[in-house]
């Protein structure tokens, strides 16, 4: 999720307009776009994919694991 500046991972399931908890720190397995993607790349969220282009979105973290264009997910370390 989204709020502001700030990306990171929904600690639940909230309504619009609901106060959110969202974790920024840790390990987590997230959705991301067709390409590959290398251990360590800066990684960025927008339309609920990860992806290393930077026009695309808000920061998210770094890559924990190399991830090719045929898997769905990618390991992201988050950071602010």
């Amino acid at each position: 999720v989204i709020v502001g500046d700030t990306a990171g991972i929904a600690a639940g399931t909230y309504a619009t307009g609901q106060v959110a908890i969202i974790k920024t720190e840790g390990v987590y397995e997230v959705v991301k776009d067709s390409s590959d993607i290398i251990q360590g790349a800066k990684l960025y969220v927008n339309a609920g994919a990860a992806t290393t282009d930077l026009s695309a979105g808000t920061f998210l973290g770094y890559a924990h694991v190399a991830s090719l264009t045929n898997e769905a997910t990618v390991k992201v370390v988050l950071a602010r």
